[in-house]
Formats: structure tokens, C-alpha cells, sequence
């Protein structure tokens, strides 16, 4: 699906607007019920979802008629998208990903292409105008904090969106910016110092580590390479070996 086409490439080509009522379809009601519809033998005309039954055949059960009528609800979702100058989410995150995929590493990708995936779990995949700074609000509070990462992993979170929207305002895809300065209504743990501070390994705990992994297990050298150098694993992952080293 051509999900990152501008709308006005969708209103202008039927093609594109039922490729996108045929995905709504298949992603809702799955294969086999999606199949049924999509390769329904119509007669004429005198069959139709939702209406009358042809002679003969029977009233459709209530899982068909609760069918229908999520089949009814994503042909107007469908139809509104392509009929309104203006993005879903999931279709905005498209373009996103896709520049940032020229500027950034791979890892840093992924993390950002979860984020928003994350917040489209919690939202849904709606116009991307209608997420409010209220919804963006909740979603920190109802989602973000609950999980109790430190405050600088949450912040991380929140910047991560904030760049998305920040992203799809510069691209006129809606006016403001619902995640703007939420990150600086994250405060640190009222958990004490104490509590948080990190411990030291011992050249026991060092030794029982390296001892329970297999030297020829890849994460033995990772292990090894962090715990000498500090290194975080993406960052270890991203090394590239250089010809002609000496020791």
C-alpha cells in the first residue's frame, strides 16, 4: 500500500483509494472474512452487505452482522481519509521514517519506528490532526510514566514523538505541535539518592559473568568490550573493524 502518497495523489487515482479501503478491510477483519467480501459473487446488484438477503439464503448470523458493520465503519474511514487533506499516522510516520532513514543509524530507527508505533497502539491509527495536546498528555501519563523508567529514558520517549510531530507540522500536515513542551513535566524520581545509586561489580561477579557464557557465544565478547571500555551495545555493534591495526 502506497501509504506515504500524498492525498492528493489519492483523490486523484480510484486505484489508490481502493487500495486503501482493501487494506482497512483485510487488516480488520483478517483474510478469510476479507476474502469472502472481496470475492463475494454479487447477483446483479441484489445482495448487499448490510440489506436483504437474496431468496433463500439465510439472515446473516450476528459475528457477520458485527462484520459488516466494522466493514461499514472502515469504508468511511477510508472514504474520510481520502476525502479530507490530511494523514493518518501511521501514513505521516511513513514519510518520517523514511527521511530520517537517511540521517540517522539504523538502531536509532528502529527505537523512533517503535515509539510511534507504541503510541499508535494506545491512540489508534487516526488523522494525525486530531491527536490534541490533551491526547498527548494522557499518553505520557497513562503510558509513559507508569512503566517507571528513569525520567531520562521518558524524556527520550516524549522527544522521540516530539520530533515526529514536530516533523509533521514543518511538512503542513497539521498546525501545532501536541507534544511541544511536554518533556520538561517529567521530574526525576522522588526516590532517594541512595536507592539509585549504582553498585560496582566485584571481580567475583566478573569472573561468574564471563564464566557462565560461552567464549565462542558472541555475547562473551560483548560483554567483555562493555565492561573494559563502557561501550553500549549499539554502540559496540556499529564498530567496524579497520584494516592494517597493529597491536
Amino acid at each position: 500500500m502506497a501509504a506515504a502518497l500524498s492525498l492528493k495523489e489519492q483523490k486523484g487515482d480510484p486505484d489508490i483509494a481502493s487500495e486503501i479501503l482493501e487494506h482497512n478491510v483485510y487488516e480488520i477483519l483478517g483474510n478469510s472474512s476479507a476474502d469472502s467480501i472481496f470475492n463475494y459473487p454479487c447477483d446483479d446488484g441484489k445482495t448487499d452487505l448490510i440489506g436483504s438477503d437474496p431468496v433463500g439464503v439465510p439472515k446473516a448470523s450476528r459475528n457477520e452482522e458485527e462484520q459488516a458493520f466494522k466493514l461499514e465503519e472502515t469504508v468511511k474511514k477510508a472514504f474520510k481519509i481520502i476525502s479530507e487533506d490530511s494523514y493518518t499516522i501511521s501514513q505521516a510516520a511513513t514519510r518520517f521514517l523514511e527521511e530520517e532513514s537517511r540521517r540517522i543509524k539504523k538502531s536509532t530507527l528502529v527505537r523512533k519506528k517503535k515509539r510511534i508505533g507504541e503510541f499508535i497502539r494506545w491512540f489508534g491509527d487516526d488523522l494525525i490532526k486530531n491527536v490534541s495536546k490533551e491526547s498527548a498528555g494522557s499518553f505520557v501519563t497513562e503510558y509513559v510514566m507508569p512503566q517507571q523508567l528513569a525520567s531520562s529514558t521518558n524524556k527520550a520517549f516524549v522527544l522521540d514523538l516530539k520530533t515526529f510531530f514536530s516533523f509533521s507540522r514543518d511538512r503542513g500536515m497539521i498546525e501545532n505541535n501536541p507534544f511541544e513542551k511536554l518533556t520538561s513535566t517529567i521530574k526525576k524520581s522522588s526516590t532517594s539518592d541512595s536507592e539509585n545509586k549504582r553498585e560496582a561489580w566485584t571481580e567475583v561477579e566478573l569472573e561468574l559473568l564471563l564464566s557462565s557464557l560461552n567464549v565462542k557465544d558472541n555475547l562473551w565478547p560483548l560483554s567483555a568490550i562493555a565492561l573494559y571500555s563502557g561501550m553500549r551495545i549499539d554502540e559496540i555493534c556499529s564498530m567496524e573493524i579497520t584494516p592494517n591495526l597493529k597491536w
